[in-house]
């Protein structure tokens, strides 16, 4: 998909968001160049970090609600979006470092970095390599420690493709009346991985499944927000707890009956959390 179909992508927000410009512009990095989302404004930044397969455009419905005089940005991971193609290897050590380039091109010097999923490693990554950097952290439905049935999934997409774990992502993703009602999200979500990379997915697999920073939470030392969805069955609410008790000053949040990708499901609830 290219970058004028994933603008236009016809997502849903209801008439009290704030319907925010969001800006689109290509930014290169030191091997590669992504696609960024910026809203401008002021005040400490926001950037968001997406789940695998998906790109920027993951947070859309969340950008609706979040306060309009603040900047947030957003970009393509290495490996997926417009940076699909990227060279160098997919860790998270390069995930952290390719966020400390973006911030630098930006000219930002300290940022909150919000994480869901995936983003949510990659986010607790540059919190332990560039502190400095870091004015105030997020993290939702993520893991800190190891998820072993993650390498079935990555075993799988290198046998069978992406059309094999389609369906087992999206009802992990999605309550049953969504995946009824196959709204716009649902399709993005359902193109998204369709379409993704299927080596870099299967990398990210094997990332998540032996991720494990447990033991170094407790160094961390800005504010921090760990957000957990009541039904989620990766990033679970047992989990969840267990990373906020080891980030001393965390603020703790279930969402009832939540699914783990909390930007489709509950967008404003999530907006509102994250400020």
């Amino acid at each position: 998909m290219n970058s004028t179909d994933r603008a236009a992508i016809d997502w849903t927000v209801s008439e009290d968001s704030n319907r925010r410009a969001v800006s689109s512009s290509q930014i290169q990095l030191d091997d590669h160049a992504t696609t960024v989302l910026d809203t401008g404004g002021s005040g400490l930044p926001m950037v968001l970090l997406h789940g695998v397969g998906f790109d920027a455009w993951m947070w859309k419905q969340v950008l609706a609600y979040l306060p309009a005089e603040r900047r947030i940005v957003a970009y393509d991971l290495r490996g997926h979006g417009t940076a699909r193609h990227a060279g160098g290897s997919l860790t998270y050590k390069q995930l952290a470092t390719d966020l400390n380039g973006l911030l630098s091109r930006l000219d930002i010097a300290r940022a909150e970095v919000i994480g869901l999923s995936f983003g949510g490693e990659v986010a607790q990554a540059f919190a332990l390599a560039y502190p400095e950097h870091l004015a105030a952290l997020s993290l939702v439905c993520t893991r800190s420690s190891p998820f072993p049935p993650f390498l079935t999934l990555a075993n799988q997409v290198r046998q069978e493709g992406m059309a094999a774990v389609v369906d087992v992502c999206l009802a992990r993703w999605f309550d049953s009346a969504a995946l009824a009602a196959n709204g716009p999200a649902l399709r993005y979500a359902r193109r998204q991985t369709a379409n993704a990379n299927s080596e870099v997915w299967a990398k990210a697999m094997e990332l998540i499944a032996d991720f494990d920073v447990m033991d170094c939470l407790s160094s961390m030392s800005v504010p921090t927000r760990v957000i957990a969805a009541e039904l989620d069955t990766v990033g679970t609410v047992e989990h969840m707890q267990a990373i906020a008790s080891q980030i001393r000053g965390s603020v703790f949040h279930i969402v009832p009956d939540g699914h783990h990708l909390l930007c489709f499901q509950y967008p404003k609830i999530l907006a509102h959390l994250l400020v």
